[in-house]
């Protein structure tokens, strides 16, 4: 998909050389313009329930992002996030995984959260992803096949053979069928 996780991964493969095919359905909704291009460790990680290891993981992702914004010329905020509402058990949670909360009147503010002008953000993370090679298709995923001699991705009439496929279709993962894999979840 051609939202923000799957641009920055097709990012990241241009720099390496790769030149990536990105699938994107263009039905206008996708999880980056849900989530306001959130880049939020915090709020993942502590409304998850996820574990310390969890969360370290999650913020070391985070931590990729400046030096993909600068190649991008994509801004990074880094004000933060703002939680509205009551703030336990949640600031709790948060401090303890390690993460920083300050206290605000309607709530608190997550400060180690940043967030990214999505719409902008993505339409400069795709043109440096089409600079360095890669392609962006129009088409829905609709079936993976892997065999002895690769991957071939299924959209539509198109089949593209490759070495390896990125799924980063947000929620509608789950709806791509997987040949000779376990199902997605």
């Amino acid at each position: 998909g051609a939202g923000v996780l799957g641009l920055a991964t097709a990012a990241e493969l241009v720099r390496r050389g790769v030149k990536p095919v990105v699938f994107d359905a263009g039905e206008g909704i996708n999880a980056s313009r849900v989530a306001a291009g959130m880049l939020a460790p915090a709020f993942e990680a502590t409304l998850e329930e996820a574990s310390n290891e969890t969360a370290a993981l999650y913020r070391e992702g985070r931590d990729l992002w400046p030096e993909l914004a600068e190649r991008a010329c994509v801004e990074l905020d880094r004000r933060g996030a703002v939680w509205a509402g009551p703030t336990e058990p949640l600031a709790s949670r948060m401090a303890a995984l390690g993460f920083r909360v300050e206290p605000r009147a309607e709530g608190f503010l997550a400060l180690d959260d940043w967030a990214l002008s999505s719409e902008a953000s993505l339409d400069k993370l795709a043109e440096l992803v089409r600079s360095g090679g890669g392609e962006l298709r129009l088409g829905r995923v609709e079936a993976i096949e892997t065999g002895a001699d690769g991957v071939t991705a299924y959209a539509g009439e198109a089949a593209v053979e490759a070495d390896a496929v990125v799924l980063a279709a947000g929620w509608a993962a789950p709806q791509v069928a997987v040949e000779g894999l376990a199902p997605l979840l």
